[in-house]
């Protein structure tokens, strides 16, 4: 059996759902970057290797597209995850706060 530990809070939900929106961002911004340094090498070209050129500009945007929805659609489960987690945490707290309150303290001494 492994021996890693993997701890899950508040705080690496949330830095999850940052880093990712991070990775989206510099995602799009690669893709766009790239297709920008192609377009003057479409100039270059003409009859089948144009269309051929022009049909992977045409597919790297949608490829992009599609990454982008993904990407934002993994962000969105990651915020309902964090949601998840901050009501755990919320209701493990009151449950101690009831166990507390319920709790005689008094009854434990020892005299």
């Amino acid at each position: 059996m492994s021996s890693q530990h993997i701890d899950v809070n508040a705080d690496s939900a949330s830095n999850l759902m940052t880093t990712t929106e991070q990775a989206l961002q510099e995602l799009g911004s690669q893709v766009t970057k790239l297709m920008e340094a192609a377009e003057p090498m479409g100039d270059s070209f003409s009859g089948q290797a144009k269309t051929d050129f022009d049909e992977l500009n045409r597919r790297a945007g949608e490829v992009a597209a599609d990454l982008n929805r993904g990407l934002g659609r993994m962000n969105e489960g990651q915020a309902e995850f964090s949601k998840v987690i901050m009501a755990g945490d919320e209701a493990m707290a009151d449950e101690a706060r009831t166990q507390m309150s319920a709790a005689n303290f008094d009854a434990a001494k020892f005299r």
